[in-house]
């Protein structure tokens, strides 16, 4: 399933930046990772994360985590807009908006792809989006939880997507 969650992932961001995206906007699938959770690799210096659950067909969920700046960039190419760090403060609550609906979309990517390509016996659920600002954070996950995490890379940033189950 790792392989198939991975090219789903790859696919739904590349649908989001194709649709939403300006047009000279590239962002490139990088690493890979597969395992559980407690092992999950850590390449990217969260700052914000953006948390869909899934239930029914698949039970688990989906993350979309970022460094604050990339996160800003995302959301600003997203919206027509830039961001700078002088804007943050009277920003964070139009950022924070624009990063859970871009997890929601991934998210609603990932859903169409997995539910017809692994023949599921029920629709997979979602949920409305948590953004969390921060890195001091843990999630607690059902037991033997496995993720599949694919990296991006986008104008010197880099964010990834977590599909966790």
């Amino acid at each position: 399933m790792h392989i198939e969650l991975t090219k789903t992932i790859i696919s739904s961001v590349d649908e989001i930046v194709h649709s939403y995206f300006p047009l000279d906007y590239k962002v490139t699938p990088g690493a890979h990772f597969f395992g559980e959770e407690e092992d999950l690799d850590r390449r990217v210096d969260i700052g914000i994360t953006a948390i869909i659950g899934f239930s029914g067909g698949l039970d688990g969920g989906l993350h979309l985590s970022a460094p604050i700046r990339t996160a800003m960039d995302v959301t600003g190419a997203f919206s027509d807009g830039i961001f700078e760090e002088s804007d943050f403060s009277n920003m964070s609550n139009v950022i924070t908006d624009a990063y859970g609906e871009l997890a929601n979309i991934i998210a609603g990517g990932v859903k169409r792809r997995l539910g017809g390509g692994l023949q599921l016996q029920q629709d997979i659920n979602l949920t409305p989006p948590i953004v969390v600002w921060g890195q001091d954070y843990r999630m607690a996950y059902k037991s033997s939880t496995r993720v599949t995490k694919q990296y991006f890379e986008m104008h010197g940033g880099i964010f990834c997507v977590t599909v966790y189950y």
